[in-house]
């Protein structure tokens, strides 16, 4: 029988797989082309409710990215066994760093600028599941990238 706390390994696996080479958007990172978008808004923080996904009665730049993440979400919940009902609403926070602060490749890591990334669950009783992650990414430059044939 599910319980209400595996909703922090839901948002566990949501933040694992959005810092993921998984989380693409038209075969690039997403991270990447959320970070030209970003710069392009003037914008260093987004946040996005993901949950219930709400259509907006104008398009943003940012409106189908919350769509696939509730999606995304959706799918998490049922790969958990969990029902909907359960969750009442949730939030996906992005945080980049100043263009400033760039950072060099080391090893195995990607060069680029640092972020932070949070989901917060909240369920139908009021209890609050948090899952945060950090990583490095360059903005989308098709020009250097190469897309996914994954399609």
């Amino acid at each position: 029988m599910p319980r209400r706390a595996e909703l922090q390994g839901v948002a566990n696996d949501f933040v694992r797989w959005f810092l993921s080479r998984n989380n693409d958007a038209d075969g690039y990172w997403a991270l990447g082309k959320l970070r030209f978008l970003c710069e392009q808004s003037d914008f260093t923080n987004l946040a996005l409710e993901i949950w219930p996904c709400a259509k907006l009665p104008w398009p943003t730049p940012f409106s189908d990215w919350q769509q696939k993440y509730s999606q995304r979400l959706s799918k998490l919940l049922v790969g958990h066994g969990l029902p909907a009902t359960w969750l009442t609403s949730s939030s996906l926070a992005l945080e980049f760093s100043p263009r400033n602060e760039r950072v060099r490749a080391i090893g195995n890591s990607v060069a680029g600028w640092k972020f932070t990334t949070s989901v917060t669950l909240l369920t139908d009783l009021g209890r609050t599941f948090n899952a945060s992650g950090a990583g490095n990414c360059r903005r989308h430059n098709p020009d250097i990238e190469r897309r996914s044939r994954r399609l």
